[in-house]
């Protein structure tokens, strides 16, 4: 992860006791064994935190490229499962060779 630049927001309305508490909450809904690269990182709680706070959402070009990376991955999952129903996305298939009657 390379730094890009800071993004200031406004300041919260909200006091240091509600911005405790809003952590707290954040800290429940974003457990260590949720996190996921493209669908649940740091700029998505980040965006939540800011929203909480009331001070809006994170510009979209923060986390541009992991949208692009989950549109990406669910297509190719949409993909596997078309090609073959049964099977799991994360399952590798090897293809069965026929047997030579000789």
């Amino acid at each position: 992860h390379n730094f890009r630049q800071a993004v200031k927001m406004p300041d919260t309305r909200l006091s240091e006791h509600d911005i405790e508490r809003t952590i707290e909450k954040l800290k429940a809904e974003y457990p260590g064994p949720s996190y996921d690269l493209l669908r649940r990182n740091c700029c998505h709680f980040a965006d939540d935190f800011c929203k909480c706070l009331g001070v809006g959402r994170i510009p979209a070009w923060v986390y541009r490229l992991a949208r692009i990376g989950a549109r990406i991955e669910g297509l190719m999952q949409g993909a596997r499962r078309l090609r073959d129903p049964g099977s799991s996305p994360y399952t590798v298939r090897t293809p069965r060779v026929p047997a030579l009657n000789a």
